[in-house]
């Protein structure tokens, strides 16, 4: 899913062509604007399809036409007689080889449950930033590989590997609002959860498209993505012993980007972690000291 991140999205489609290989990759592209961005779009052209939005599509302010654009992929896979459909955003990185083992586990996942309907293989934020992200609000599920939320289900999110015969048994289409999706979701009988290894992960502290915003959000998040030093920081992909340390651990250990990732050339990724406008930053700062710890400590 692309829409105006220029060297963010060809940061995601050089991750995918190292760690997915031969898998079928095409583009949704949202009406970029962004002259790196189509100049990335027209470079890959000839590697991957890309896909553009229509002009009836339905849209939202935050995320325009992304949910019609998932709804196009849906009907791409259906078409294709696909099993399986990964959404990805231009602002992620896969950070590791999807291979045989990673094939097994999700199956696992899947077969455990015919509820499940997408694993959203991403690593969590902390908690201090996503409150939703905590031990008491996560379980491990009966397979062992995956987790399951304590306090109601979560429905069909933005991003992670769907079940396509399961959408379809269910008749579940997106509309805008990704708390829209999750509550159909979770309506019709078909629900996301986290594995126990992820996969990918939104890049931290990005450029993010700031021309949805509302006029005085916008001009505040111009003015802190300079304090914050918002830009491209790419992951460094993992090794096979961070791979075995992540795999090899106890099920109750959540999986907090945090603990695994590291920006390229080592560096530990920004505490807390955050993934949203920069102007969100400041209260996660102040939730950080709050609760009694210092933002730059690695401990937890």
């Amino acid at each position: 899913m692309s829409h105006n991140m220029g060297i963010l999205l060809e940061n995601c489609l050089l991750s995918i062509e190292r760690n997915t290989p031969g898998m079928r990759v095409v583009i949704f592209d949202d009406f970029s604007t962004d002259p790196v961005t189509i100049g990335v779009l027209k470079k890959y052209r000839n590697r991957f399809e890309v896909i553009g939005s229509s002009e009836g599509d339905d849209r939202e302010q935050k995320t325009g036409g992304l949910h019609a654009n998932m709804n196009r992929a849906l009907q791409y896979a259906v078409k294709h007689g696909w099993e399986y459909l990964w959404f990805v955003q231009d602002d992620m990185q896969i950070v590791r080889k999807v291979d045989e083992s990673v094939e097994q586990e999700y199956s696992r996942i899947f077969a455990a449950d015919e509820g499940i309907a997408q694993i959203r293989c991403v690593f969590m934020k902390s908690p201090v930033v996503s409150p939703d992200h905590t031990v008491e609000s996560w379980v491990p599920g009966g397979t062992g590989v995956h987790y399951e939320r304590i306090h109601g289900a979560r429905g069909i999110l933005d991003t992670g590997i769907v079940s396509i015969p399961r959408l379809v048994e269910a008749g579940f289409r997106f509309v805008p609002g990704e708390r829209n999706n999750s509550q159909r979701g979770c309506a019709v009988g078909i629900r996301s959860v986290i594995p126990k290894n992820p996969l990918y992960m939104w890049l931290p502290w990005p450029p993010t498209a700031i021309s949805r915003l509302p006029p005085v959000k916008r001009a505040i998040n111009r003015f802190t993505d300079r304090i914050f030093r918002v830009g491209y920081h790419p992951f460094e992909d993992m090794s096979l012993a961070d791979v075995t340390a992540m795999t090899s651990r106890p099920a109750d250990e959540l999986p907090y980007a945090e603990r695994f990732l590291r920006l390229d050339g080592e560096q530990r990724v920004p505490r807390p972690w955050h993934y949203e406008h920069s102007y969100t930053y400041v209260p996660a700062l102040l939730r950080e000291l709050k609760q009694g710890r210092w933002p730059w400590r690695d401990s937890r």
